[in-house]
């Protein structure tokens, strides 16, 4: 199958207008802040080491 190692799940919730991302939880704020940060376009595989998965 995927070989791929399962970290856990996390609930996010639903968009609503207001909401930012202090609304969500720490790790999805962490993508966020590296997506941000970022000078230009990342991938999902640059952007898991920066946030220690």
């Amino acid at each position: 199958m995927g070989g791929g190692r399962v970290v856990g799940v996390q609930i996010v919730t639903a968009w609503r207008e207001g909401m930012t991302s202090v609304d969500l939880p720490p790790v999805y704020r962490d993508i966020v802040d590296v997506i941000d940060d970022a000078p230009e376009p990342v991938q999902a595989k640059q952007t898991v080491p920066r946030i220690g998965l």
